[in-house]
Formats: structure tokens, C-alpha cells, sequence
């Protein structure tokens, strides 16, 4: 990552990794949609992401995000991926 993502970028980044769109998400954490989209396009310059699925893709090749059971994906902070692979 070209910097490390706020609190709030890798929620956002984990809803719209099940489907949510930016209406759904404001409504799920409490905010406006302009603070979804902003959040998003943060990461999205962070990471150097072209869209919202090139920036789920660049999250999921660097371990950021681990595909779990019944299709739930959630992130997973740095310091537990090792212990997710045992």
C-alpha cells in the first residue's frame, strides 16, 4: 500500500467487498453517502486503484482481506494474517 488505511477506509473497503453499494454502507455505518464515496476514492488513491473492484482485488492479493466461510469476507488487520493461516 502506498499508505497505511484509516480505521474507517478498511470498513468501508469490507461492505463494499460484500456487495454494498454506497447507500446501503451510509446506512450501515451512520454517515452520508458523500462521506462512503469520499472514504472509497481515499483508499482508492492510497492503493492506486482504478475502481472499486480493481481496489478490492489489490486488498485481497495483499493479504488484506481472507475469504471465510458461507462467502463472508471481512478484513483481517496485518498482525492476525499469520495466525489465519494456521
Amino acid at each position: 500500500m502506498k499508505k497505511e488505511l484509516s480505521k474507517r477506509e478498511k470498513e468501508i473497503i469490507g461492505l463494499i467487498s460484500k456487495g454494498l453499494i454506497s447507500d446501503e454502507i451510509a446506512k450501515e455505518l451512520g454517515i452520508s453517502t458523500r462521506t462512503v464515496d469520499a472514504h472509497r476514492s481515499n483508499a482508492m488513491q492510497k492503493t492506486g486503484a482504478n475502481n472499486s473492484a480493481h481496489l478490492i482485488m489489490i486488498c485481497i492479493e495483499r493479504g488484506k482481506l481472507l475469504m471465510q466461510r458461507c462467502a463472508n469476507v471481512r478484513y483481517v488487520p496485518e498482525s492476525d494474517i499469520e495466525a489465519c493461516k494456521n
